[in-house]
C-alpha cells in the first residue's frame, strides 16, 4: 500500500523488500513425539493491537464444540491482566493459558496444531511468516498491513474479516475439527515464504545498493 502511494502520489519508484525468516531455524523445530491434546497458539504482545481479547472470546465459543483443542498465547504487556479476567468469566482457564514470554520461539510452533493471528492491525507480521516457515496451518484476521498478501489472498491460509469475532469464531469452528485441511494448509504453507530465506532477502537489499550506487555514479 505503501507502495502504491508512492508511485501514485509522489510519483517515485519504489521496491517492496518482504522480512526475511530463517527457513531452517522455524522447519527444523519438530512436534514432540508426546501424545498430547490439540493446541492453537498465538505470539505476540499482550497489547489492544493484537487483539486477543477477540480471540479468547471466539475461542470460547467453540470449546465446547472442540474438547480435544486447547489455546495457549505466548507474550507479555499490559492486557495481561485484562486478558486474565476475560478467561476466567468466560471459564476458561482449563483450556486457554497465557503462556507468557520465551525465547525458544521455533519449540512454539513446533507444538502448535493451529496458529491464530487475531491483530486489529499490523505492518508485515512475522510471526505468520515463521508459523508459514515452521508448516503449520494458519488462521489471521484480514488487518490493515502485509498479512493478506502474506497468506496470498487466503491461498496459503484462512483470512476472516477484521475485527469480526464471530467470523473468527466461525473459521476456528471450521478449521478446528478439519484435520484434513490443517493438514493441506500447513503442507502449503513453507512456499508462502520460500522468497523471504534471510540469503534471499540480503541479496536482494544489495541489488537494491548496488542500483542506487551506480545510478549515482553516472549522476
Amino acid at each position: 500500500q505503501i507502495s502504491k502511494w508512492l508511485e501514485s502520489t509522489l510519483a517515485l519508484d519504489s521496491m517492496v523488500i518482504p522480512n526475511p525468516v530463517d527457513l531452517e531455524r522455524f522447519h527444523a523445530a519438530d512436534r514432540s513425539p508426546t501424545p498430547r491434546r490439540y493446541r492453537a497458539g498465538a505470539i505476540g504482545g499482550l497489547d489492544r493491537q493484537k487483539g486477543y481479547d477477540m480471540l479468547v472470546d471466539a475461542f470460547a465459543r467453540v470449546a465446547a464444540a472442540n474438547p480435544e483443542w486447547d489455546l495457549a498465547i505466548y507474550g507479555r504487556g499490559p492486557e495481561h491482566d485484562k486478558l486474565e479476567a476475560l478467561i476466567a468469566d468466560r471459564r476458561m482457564q482449563d483450556r486457554i493459558r497465557l503462556a507468557g514470554f520465551t525465547r525458544d520461539i521455533p519449540s512454539i510452533y513446533a507444538e502448535a496444531d493451529l496458529f491464530v493471528h487475531s491483530a486489529r492491525f499490523e505492518g508485515s507480521p512475522n510471526v505468520i511468516q515463521e508459523a508459514l516457515a515452521a508448516g503449520r496451518a494458519v488462521v489471521a484476521t484480514d488487518c490493515p498491513g502485509a498479512t493478506r498478501e502474506l497468506l496470498a489472498d487466503g491461498r496459503y491460509g484462512v483470512l476472516v474479516p477484521n475485527e469480526d469475532v464471530d467470523a473468527l469464531a466461525g473459521a476456528l469452528a471450521a478449521v478446528l475439527p478439519d484435520h484434513a485441511r490443517r493438514y493441506a494448509l500447513a503442507q502449503a504453507a513453507p512456499a508462502a515464504v520460500a522468497e523471504h530465506a534471510t540469503e534471499a532477502v540480503a541479496e536482494r537489499w544489495l541489488a537494491l545498493f548496488r542500483g542506487v550506487l551506480e545510478r549515482k555514479g553516472r549522476r
